[in-house]
């Protein structure tokens, strides 16, 4: 966990009895996970623990980001245009809206914090999740 009591990983989110998941759940998850090669959340999904938005959600909020549908969500196009097409894809985000200093983006993986780092480099602008 962060020196703040926030996780810092997508493991100790799910560990930390996320969604009402039991230990059993949890076991049988990092188990598929590891059998699998697949994400833990993916895991928890597919055999059935949690529903993904739910999950999604409570993620979310145990890290401090905020979670968006972006089924319904429309992007700023001139924000969208500030990573090319590959570098979107390279680090599986979208940038949703800037504001001074900041640009919001939608990740995959927010844990992903070399990816963060790169990103901040790259756009000259804090991250935000």
């Amino acid at each position: 966990m962060g020196s703040t009591g926030t996780p810092r990983t997508f493991k100790q989110v799910v560990t930390s009895g996320l969604a009402g998941l039991s230990a059993d759940q949890i076991e049988a998850a990092q188990k598929e996970a590891r059998r699998t090669g697949a994400c833990i959340l993916e895991c928890v999904v597919r055999m059935g623990f949690a529903d993904e938005r739910t999950l999604l959600k409570e993620v979310a909020s145990r890290i401090g980001a905020e979670f968006k549908f972006l089924d319904s969500f429309v992007a700023d196009a001139d924000v969208v245009r500030l990573l090319q097409a590959r570098q979107a894809t390279k680090y599986c985000v979208m940038p949703l809206a800037s504001s001074g200093e900041s640009i919001s983006v939608a990740m995959c993986d927010p844990f992903n914090f070399s990816a963060l780092d790169e990103l901040k480099l790259l756009l000259r602008k804090e991250i935000r999740v």
